[in-house]
Formats: structure tokens, C-alpha cells, sequence
């Protein structure tokens, strides 16, 4: 029987798999800002070229113009059909394969995961009416307490559990369904009678946890009564749920929230989340009552360049910090410490002091190696030998850092805090890094491929420049190698095989070809804020910019685009990779994959700036056209045409008048 590759397939291997560690063990790669380079496994070049976001989960060469997801990495590299890549990375990451044979065992787990994401919707819809019923009063009360907005309430879909043993189990059962499932949903637990089942959660706020692909998979349960224990009770290990695997994202915001940069702010509970939310700073996460941990960290790499972690500043708190920075040391992850004020969090600090005073503490956070540093010197002592101490602890947690040019940047920063020659310091990160080069060496990419076989050679010596043609079969032009060395690849892709950096559609002679020019980057554009901005899909649908596009292909493309993303507001920041994984066409994907890393600040009126000067262009251009036109009629004395085009002129002249 065929291998059946749905979207909910493709989303949930995506989601498991980091094309980072996929490519980082067949080509050494280098941080370089929120992004990866590396030398093209795909043709000759001596200066990198070869980029991978973490971020879109997407690869792109500026080369040779080859470009895709981990999928076509695969293909690419491995010389893998797309089902077998599929199938790999579905093998790799213990995922079920629909089509395959399947054990006994398996075929029960795959009911359990279906009637468990049923039921986890069916008891958030559940818990949300409760809120509008007297059995929610409690729960609404403590929302008045907490000051959360009825619109904050929605976007979050919190909703309330009654304080009745079986309100959950007889709502099921009322319905048609089996409460016999909620047990390994996570949702009821057996009476110790063994005879019928009771409520998992009673008398508590409960707060959905969504996966990637926003479907509820877990709760998180605050206690609406300080006498209540625990203080907050999370869904237990599940078919669905593993809080190791888990963090607790807010749902995209309106447009134009505060953000502090690329960075992501990981704070350590469900309502701090919620209370930034609720003050317009969006890019959060908390973790769900368990330590940070390795899959935590590369879920965070996908989203931001940098993480700042959020902690109380209590003694706790200090050692949680303390904790998590070797981690995003051996992860190579850049971070940075935000301590708030003892006897505070973030929810009651931003409610006492507003969104601007957090970001800008967010914006001075400590850096690691500062913070870890005054930690040490705080515990050890001030004193000479405290300080001798304080760099023996640190220079061991520097030492697992797999980046040597890091490693030598915190060696200075160790030795300016405590005041000692730098060379000692890093003497000593190398004393360590010897008796730890074992463990970096297995800890250095954690979850990368092991049986990667490298098809030619890499790292300097690579393999020769493919002929493009071939690799392109279908595309119109020679695919020929410039001068340069960069694959021909963009000059065929267009009509005519211009040069699209240069002139976009006719020949490169022709009278419009300046407008032609401007038009194609702004069409580029265009497509680049629907693969990377999805708050603006619906205002590009709505005013059907794509109509007027010069270049057929790039309005395939954003046609293509736009109906792959649908009406689905809910994206995540991996959701271009989503997009182009979806196309059909080689020569599309790896044009969409170039627009994908174009840098631009897609704030709000950023490009609703863009789309005005798409607008004006369109207009210069049907203005240009109707000029011609109206020259020509006077050349050729056609009275009638020419009294029609300029009645047509002014109709045009009083529009803009109108809208000025």
C-alpha cells in the first residue's frame, strides 16, 4: 500500500526534526546573526554562501540558487525520492507512517493519539462554557483579580473546571462518547473503586496547550484557591504531550506589538505569558513546570536569534539561571539574564510598571558569562581566592562550548569582571576542554543524523559545479555558470533568460525595462511579506495586488502561496517552511526560498508603506501605457481613439483626486 504524505504528516516531522542539526553534520556551519553559513555542498566556492535559518527551518544557497526545506536537503544530498526522505526522517524521529504495516501495539497507540486530540478539543470547548456558567464563577473571579481582558481571555482560550468529581466525565458521556478514553487522554483518572471515572482537573483555571500546528494537546491547571495543591497542575505524559518536548506559546498578536529585537523573552510561568501578552509584547514563552532543557532550547532556536531568560530574583530563581546557561553554551544558543526585583515576575511587574520599563530591562539584561561570573564571585567570595574559584567554575562551563571564537570572547569578559590577565583564564578553559573534549565532541550537535553517507567532498574541498540544466530539467535557458562561479539558475527562471537582478520580463533594451526593473523588486517584495509576514496574506487577497504583477511566474508563485496558507491566521514563525514545502514546481520552490531569506522590517506600517508603493508603481505603469497609447493615436491620426484616451486620462486624473 502507498505511503499516504498528508500536511498534519509533513507539520509533525517538521516539528521533531531541526534542519540544523540535518545539514550541521554533512556541512560545518557557522553562526552568522540569526542565521548559519557554510560552504554549498552543491557546487564549487570558496567564500560561503550556503545559508540556513533556523528560524523558517529552510535552506538557501546565494550561489548556486538551490534552496528548499530539510526535505529537499535530503533529496538533494542523499539522492532520496521525496516519500523516502519523508520516510527517513519520519523513521529517524518515531513517527508512524500511514500505509506502513503496523504492530498491534502501533495501531493502538494511533487510536489513542486520534480519540485523544478529539477529546482534548471536545474539553477545551468544554471548559470555556463553564465560564459562562455558575459553575465558572470562581474562575471568572480570579480572572477579574488577575485584570485579564475578556479579549485576552479568548485568545488564550482559557477556560474554568468545575468543582464537581465528574463535570468533564458526564459531559463526554452525555455526548455520545466513551469516558473510558479520557484516561489515557490525561483528562480523567479511574475511582479507586474501579467502577467509573472522575474529573483530572476540579476548581482550577485551565489553559490550553496548543502544538505547532495549534491543536490542544495538554492543560495547565492554576488553583483558583490559595489552600488548593499544587499550585499549577499540567497534563500528564501522554500519546499527545511530553512537557520535555513542550513550551507554552501565546498566540499570535495583533500587529504592531513591542518585541526586544530577535529575542525571545522565556519566562517561567503560564500567566507571566499571558499578562505580556495582554500588554502587547508577544514574543514569550514559558516552560511548563520542568527545568529547560535541550529539545526547549531548539524549539527556541527556531523562533529567535536570542533568548532572554526571565527569572525571579530570588535564590531560586538565581540557580534555575544559573542552570540553564550552560545549556545554551553547549547548545550555541546566545542568551541573556533578566533578574527582576526581589518579590517580583513579570506578571506583576509589567502591571506595576508597564511594557516599556520591562523591555528596556530586557534590553540591559546581563550577558551569560557577566551573570555566571557574579553569581560565582557572589557565592565564592571577593577575595582572592573566591575569585581563583569563581574562574575555576566558570572556565569549566565555558569549556563546553563548541565555538572556539566564543570561547576566547568569554575568556575576555571573565578576565575584565575579575580582573586577571586573559591568557590565565583561558588557560583554563583549555585545561578543562581537554578533560571534556570527549563529551563536547557528543554533546557538540545533540540529535544529529549518524548515518549520513557525504556524497562527494566538503569543507574546502567540494565537490564540482553541477550543470544547472540538469538540475533543473524543464527550465528555459542554458544554465550556464557565470564568470563568478554562481549558477545562471535566476536568469533562466524568468521569460526570455534575463538577468532577474537586473531586468525583470522583455529584453533588456526594451522602453519600459527601467519600470520593469523597479516593478520586479517590488513584486519580490510582495511575495517575501506573504512568506514571511502572515498578518498581511488577507490584505494582499483582499486588494488582489497579485492581478497586477509584471511577472507571470512570480504570480503563480504568490497565487500558489496564498491558497497553500489559506484563511489560517494561527501561523508560527517556521510557517514559510511550511509554504514552500508545499510547492510543486523546483524553479518556484527555489525562488520562494531566496524570498524567504530577504531581510526586511515587516512591522505594520512598514509594509503597509510597501503595498502603497506597489500601488503608486502600478499606477505610473498603467499612466506610462496610456501615454504611449495616446501618442500613437496622434501619430497615426485617429481622432476618435485618441479623444477616448484622453477622456480616459482625466477620468484617471479625477481618481487621484479624489483620493488625495
Amino acid at each position: 500500500m502507498p505511503m499516504r504524505i498528508t500536511d498534519a504528516l509533513l507539520a509533525e516531522i517538521r516539528q521533531s526534526a531541526d534542519i540544523i542539526d540535518i545539514i550541521s553534520a554533512v556541512v560545518p556551519l557557522k553562526k552568522n546573526g540569526r542565521e548559519y553559513l557554510g560552504l554549498c555542498p552543491f557546487h564549487s566556492e570558496k567564500t560561503p554562501s550556503f545559508t540556513v535559518s533556523p528560524a523558517k527551518q529552510l535552506f538557501y544557497c546565494f550561489g548556486c540558487g538551490e534552496g528548499g526545506d530539510l526535505f529537499h536537503f535530503l533529496m538533494k544530498h542523499q539522492g532520496l525520492s521525496f516519500p523516502d526522505a519523508v520516510r527517513m526522517m519520519a523513521g529517524r524521529h518515531g513517527i508512524p507512517l500511514p500505509g506502513e504495516r503496523r504492530s498491534p501495539a502501533e495501531r493502538q497507540r494511533d487510536r489513542e493519539k486520534h480519540q485523544a486530540m478529539r477529546l482534548h478539543d471536545f474539553a477545551a470547548g468544554y471548559y470555556r462554557s463553564l465560564l459562562r456558567e455558575p459553575a465558572g464563577r470562581a474562575a471568572v473571579q480570579y480572572l477579574q483579580k488577575r485584570r485579564l481582558l475578556p479579549d485576552t481571555v479568548t485568545a488564550f482560550g482559557i477556560g474554568a473546571a468545575s468543582e464537581n468529581w465528574d463535570g468533564l466525565v458526564r459531559h463526554v458521556e452525555n455526548s455520545g462518547m466513551d469516558p473510558a478514553w479520557l484516561v489515557p487522554a490525561g483528562l480523567a483518572l479511574r475511582r479507586r473503586s474501579g467502577q467509573g471515572y472522575i474529573d483530572r482537573f476540579r476548581n482550577r483555571l485551565m489553559l490550553p496547550i496548543w502544538d505547532s500546528q495549534r491543536r490542544v494537546v495538554g492543560f495547565g491547571g492554576r488553583a483558583l484557591f490559595s489552600d488548593q495543591t499544587p499550585k499549577y497542575l499540567n497534563s500528564p505524559e501522554t500519546v499527545l504531550f511530553n512537557k520535555r518536548r513542550f513550551l507554552y506559546f501565546p498566540p499570535p498578536g495583533p500587529a504592531g506589538g513591542k518585541r526586544s529585537g530577535d529575542d525571545i523573552l522565556l519566562v517561567e510561568g503560564y500567566l507571566d505569558v499571558i499578562a505580556l501578552w495582554q500588554h502587547g509584547i508577544y514574543h514569550t514563552a514559558a516552560s511548563l513546570g520542568t527545568a529547560l532543557g535541550e529539545d526547549h532550547v531548539r524549539l527556541l532556536r527556531r523562533r529567535a536569534e536570542r533568548v532572554i531568560l526571565v527569572f525571579d530574583g530570588d535564590e531560586a530563581g538565581m540557580r534555575a539561571a544559573a542552570r540553564s546557561v550552560r545549556l545554551l553554551l553547549r547548545l550555541r544558543m546566545p542568551g541573556k539574564i533578566l533578574t527582576l526585583p526581589q518579590g517580583e515576575d513579570p506578571d506583576s511587574f509589567v502591571f506595576k510598571n508597564g511594557p516599556g520599563r520591562f523591555l528596556n530591562l530586557a534590553e540591559n539584561a546581563a550577558g551569560l558569562i557577566p551573570f555566571l561570573t557574579r553569581q560565582a564571585i557572589a557565592r565564592k567570595g571577593d577575595d582572592a581566592e573566591g575569585k581563583r574559584l569563581a574562574v575555576e567554575e566558570v572556565a569549566e562551563v565555558v569549556a563546553e562550548s563548541p565555538d572556539a571564537m566564543a570561547r576566547a570572547l568569554y575568556a575576555r569578559e571573565i578576565a575584565d569582571y575579575i580582573g586577571v590577565d586573559e591568557s590565565l583564564v583561558l588557560e583554563r578553559i583549555q585545561h578543562h576542554g581537554k578533560r571534556l573534549a570527549k563529551q563536547q565532541r557528543k554533546t557538540a550537535f545533540p540529535g544529529a543524523p549518524s548515518s549520513f553517507t557525504v556524497r562527494g567532498k566538503i569543507a574546502g574541498k567540494q565537490r564540482g559545479p553541477m550543470d544547472a540544466a540538469s538540475r533543473y530539467p524543464g527550465i528555459n535557458g542554458s544554465g550556464h555558470q557565470d564568470e563568478s562561479g554562481s549558477s545562471a539558475f535566476f536568469y533562466a527562471a524568468y521569460p526570455g533568460g534575463t538577468d532577474s537582478r537586473s531586468v525583470f520580463l522583455g529584453e533588456r533594451d526594451s522602453p519600459d525595462a527601467g519600470f520593469r526593473k523597479d516593478a520586479s523588486r517590488l513584486e519580490e517584495k510582495v511575495i517575501a511579506m506573504i512568506l514571511q509576514c502572515p498578518g498581511m496574506r488577507d490584505e494582499i487577497h483582499r486588494r488582489d495586488l497579485l492581478a497586477y504583477f509584471c511577472d507571470a511566474r512570480l504570480r503563480r508563485l504568490g497565487e500558489c502561496l496564498l491558497a497553500s496558507a489559506g484563511s489560517d491566521e494561527t501561523c508560527l514563525e517556521a510557517d514559510a517552511c511550511g509554504l514552500i514545502g508545499g510547492l510543486d514546481s523546483e524553479p518556484e520552490r527555489h525562488i520562494a526560498a531566496r524570498l524567504a531569506f530577504m531581510r526586511e522590517e515587516w512591522d505594520t506600517e512598514g509594509c503597509r508603506r510597501l503595498l502603497a508603493q506597489f500601488e503608486r508603481r502600478r499606477r505610473s505603469g498603467r499612466e506610462a501605457g496610456l501615454l504611449e497609447k495616446i501618442e500613437n493615436a496622434r501619430r497615426n491620426g485617429d481622432q476618435a481613439l485618441l479623444l477616448e484616451l484622453l477622456a480616459e486620462k482625466q477620468r484617471r486624473a479625477r481618481e487621484r483626486e479624489s483620493i488625495t
